[in-house]
């Protein structure tokens, strides 16, 4: 189990790194290759708008075939799209390879959540995600220093994540087999169970906050950096500080892990109303910009990294939950939909606010979030048509949210 640990946490820093990497590479964007802040906005949209075509597609992909062939080939075509970036010398046709560097950030995320839904009990789940997760912090960290390497060097070193990421699953990943979880579903078999998940109402409440998480956090990623710099801080401080988002979002979701499967007993709808809560405080701190200290500013920046950053680890967790053994691939596919059109649409629109001089509209956000929390508030404890199957023969997980 620890070997796919391992390897799911290093696929989710290569699929994730390119479009965290957007938002310190912001600055060269506009400064090479003369982009404005919309523009700029939109590279992170066609990121996640590759996300969003790989979700369900690899999602069903993983449950009939497995892991580790569908995961190697997402990551190989997304590295080489990276890679061709390397010669896009302006806006227009670095556009078209974003969105192709994007397409392992939807499918892989699926596919990652659906290996450690397979091996790991329910009542170390949470812990395992968060120790996945760490992968995605560790991008976040990693891409403020890319500007180091300039526009090609970042492009070059993405890629190259990528393929490595894809051969080493291709070399050691071992897929359950696939009678094993065939023969422990419910009669009518997976199809049975999917048709079931279309129907769940607290499915689908889920995916709303997913939308409202997701565009959340890329909106803060692809913007704050910018923020920052026009509030007084020096880029190197600013760097710094998105760097420190990201190590507060890795030490955060292993909290969450640990209290959502040990505190809570398996619970995760409690840590995911925590964590809106103390993004809607930080935004708001962030909307007082010009009446506050700049170390209360950066106080601000480092709580929402610490709660919103880390919402995927409960959130991908309750997906495969509701979904099941049978169909966790489609759920979590569902569910990333939901969040790549989030991530997708809204830092475009909030970049158009910034653009025609309405001020960074943090309290938007904050909006966003109040209604994820509305949305969690309606999702009740609803036992399953279909149980799960055991992982590594340990209890079924138990449905309740």
């Amino acid at each position: 189990m620890w070997t796919v640990l391992a390897l799911m946490g290093m696929a989710q820093f290569a699929v994730e790194f390119g479009v965290l990497a957007i938002g310190p590479l912001a600055p060269l964007f506009r400064d090479s290759l003369g982009m404005d802040r919309q523009q700029i906005g939109s590279l992170t949209s066609a990121f996640c708008a590759g996300a969003l075509s790989t979700c369900i597609l690899f999602g069903r992909l993983g449950d009939r075939y497995g892991i580790r062939m569908p995961l190697a080939v997402i990551q190989l075509v997304s590295g080489i799209g990276i890679l061709s970036a390397v010669f896009a010398g302006r806006y227009g046709v670095l556009l078209p390879f974003m969105f192709i560097g994007g397409l392992a950030s939807g499918g892989g995320m699926v596919l990652t959540t659906k290996a450690l839904y397979e091996w790991f009990p329910r009542e170390r789940l949470g812990t395992a995600m968060s120790v996945k997760f760490i992968g995605l912090s560790s991008a976040g960290v990693a891409a403020s220093v890319l500007p180091l390497l300039g526009l090609k060097g970042a492009f070059a070193l993405m890629g190259a994540l990528l393929a490595a990421s894809a051969a080493a699953n291709v070399c050691f990943y071992q897929d359950r087999e696939k009678a094993d979880i065939v023969k422990k579903l419910p009669q009518g078999g997976h199809h049975g169970e999917q048709k079931s998940l279309w129907g769940n109402r607290n499915f689908w409440r889920l995916a709303g906050v997913g939308f409202c998480f997701g565009g959340a956090q890329y909106t803060f990623t692809t913007y704050i950096v910018l923020f920052l710099g026009e509030s007084g801080f020096a880029p190197v401080a600013a760097g710094v500080l998105f760097a420190g988002t990201q190590g507060a979002a890795a030490a955060f979701r292993l909290v969450c892990g640990l209290v959502s499967d040990r505190l809570c007993k398996g619970r995760r709808k409690p840590v995911l109303q925590s964590i809106a809560i103390g993004g809607m405080a930080a935004l708001t701190i962030l909307a007082l910009a010009p009446m506050v200290p700049l170390q209360v500013l950066g106080g601000a920046v480092l709580l929402f990294g610490a709660s919103v950053l880390s919402f995927g680890v409960m959130f991908q967790a309750l997906a495969a939950e509701l979904a099941g053994k049978g169909s966790a691939g489609l759920g979590s596919g569902i569910a990333t939909t939901a969040v790549k059109v989030g991530q997708t649409a809204m830092p475009s629109v909030f970049g158009a606010v910034v653009f025609h001089s309405f001020g960074y509209g943090w309290g938007m956000l904050g909006a966003v979030l109040m209604i994820a929390v509305w949305l969690l508030a309606l999702i009740k404890a609803e036992s399953p048509s279909a149980a799960p199957v055991p992982a590594m023969h340990e209890a079924p997980h138990d449905r309740e949210v």
